[in-house]
């Protein structure tokens, strides 16, 4: 199989249940944390790399009735079978934590030639659905997303239409992180999770053993790892992100970081 994938690591979404105490939270673990929109308007909230990846803060906790209203609509797709239905449910009712992430192609202009490739190969993703939202400005931004059959496999997404605008205020993070080091993804269904993987990232790495002697994997996409392992849930477990400073390793403050186990990875080294 090709050792290049036709894909990096897009983007990463973390359920919260307040957003305005998230953003502050993260702000506390040194991020910074953007608005796509107006503030009072927005239901998530993102913290920008340089490389265009980034974290997703989202929220879907609207109070009532909107809530009650939420999961009548997800049951209605479920009835409908609606391929996202399992997706938007599991973002309703899961607690705060990681939720899901995104798959971007490479090169980026490569999206419909990919999805393409994969839908002949006999790897069903549906869409496109389309998305668009609001800048703050009022100027329009518009995207394309993919769903494969499976809820537990990450989802593909075209670049923004037009493209974000990134400056230092939204990537120079107090806490020096710069990116995704290493995603840790647990899979209950080790064989389909394993050969989907396989599928279409177009690498078969070698089989490990890891901790309680469980199977695990990693695949490359770029200079980021992507661990498959074999565990008791299914999702992203912890995120490693690569940092710029001189500091050992550490796991940021769970407290603030709602649920999600993030880790800043030790400095790179350049030399």
């Amino acid at each position: 199989m090709q050792a290049n994938p036709p894909f990096q690591i897009g983007h990463v979404l973390i359920k919260v249940d307040n957003l305005k105490a998230a953003v502050n939270n993260f702000t506390k673990l040194g991020f910074c944390v953007t608005y796509p929109t107006k503030p009072d308007k927005s239901v998530n909230a993102m913290i920008y790399f340089n490389d265009g990846s980034f974290l997703e803060l989202f929220c879907t906790n609207f109070g009532q009735p909107l809530n009650s209203l939420m999961r009548l609509v997800v049951r209605f797709m479920r009835i409908f079978k609606k391929p996202d239905a399992g997706r938007y449910d599991n973002y309703i009712r899961a607690g705060e934590g990681f939720r899901d992430y995104a798959l971007d192609s490479l090169p980026s202009d490569a999206f419909q030639h990919n999805m393409k490739v994969l839908s002949l190969s006999g790897f069903h993703v549906y869409g496109p659905k389309r998305m668009k939202r609001k800048n703050e400005d009022g100027s329009a931004v518009n995207w394309s997303i993919y769903y494969p059959g499976n809820e537990n496999l990450p989802f593909f997404m075209s670049p923004y239409h037009p493209a974000i605008v990134l400056n230092d205020a939204m990537t120079a993070h107090p806490n020096g992180s710069e990116g995704f080091q290493e995603l840790v993804i647990a899979t209950t269904d080790w064989n389909t999770a394993f050969e989907s993987y396989r599928f279409f990232l177009r690498q078969s790495p070698p089989l490990e053993t890891g901790e309680n002697s469980s199977t695990r994997c990693c695949f490359r996409l770029g200079d980021t790892l992507l661990t498959l392992k074999k565990g008791t849930s299914d999702g992203i477990e912890k995120v490693i992100l690569k940092s710029k400073l001189p500091s050992p390793a550490r796991t940021l403050d769970p407290k603030l970081s709602h649920g999600a186990e993030l880790e800043l990875g030790k400095q790179a080294n350049n030399g």
